[in-house]
């Protein structure tokens, strides 16, 4: 029964010091975010360079940062308005009750870049490669 406390206690110990830097790697995007609001031609920002300048301020954060691997991973995801509260939903998860970021919630859906986002199909010798067949060539 001892042992259950202090392994809990130790479990506890560690996912609150874990979450600790999270939480602050959250605040970083957000401050990317104020930084930008704040620039004197952000409305001659294009979408993709306001991307290049949040994208600069959130490299600086280890490549594990829960905030690093959502705000990555958040490029493709449409419509643009889901994308901050996806994020909000992931500060939350990692023990950052109520997170809030005003900038980030303006700003986020102007950085549109679905005109620069670029699907390579792969060609048939690649996917042959990856043991890929194509129906076809497929055995019943």
């Amino acid at each position: 029964m001892d042992v259950k406390i202090v392994i809990v206690g130790f479990l506890s110990m560690v996912v609150f010091v874990g979450c600790s830097n999270e939480l602050h790697d959250f605040d970083v995007v957000c401050n990317a975010f104020v930084e930008l609001s704040k620039e004197s031609n952000l409305g001659q920002i294009s979408s993709e360079d306001r991307n290049t300048f949040i994208d600069s301020r959130v490299d600086v954060l280890r490549d594990k940062s829960n905030a690093k691997i959502v705000w990555n991973n958040l490029q493709g995801l449409y419509p643009l308005v889901e994308r901050y509260n996806v994020f909000v939903e992931s500060a939350e998860s990692v023990g950052l009750k109520n997170w809030r970021c005003e900038e980030m919630e303006a700003l986020y859906p102007t950085i549109d870049l679905s005109d620069s986002l670029l699907y390579l199909e792969p060609s048939p010798e690649e996917l042959r490669a990856l043991g890929v067949t194509s129906m076809k060539d497929a055995t019943f």
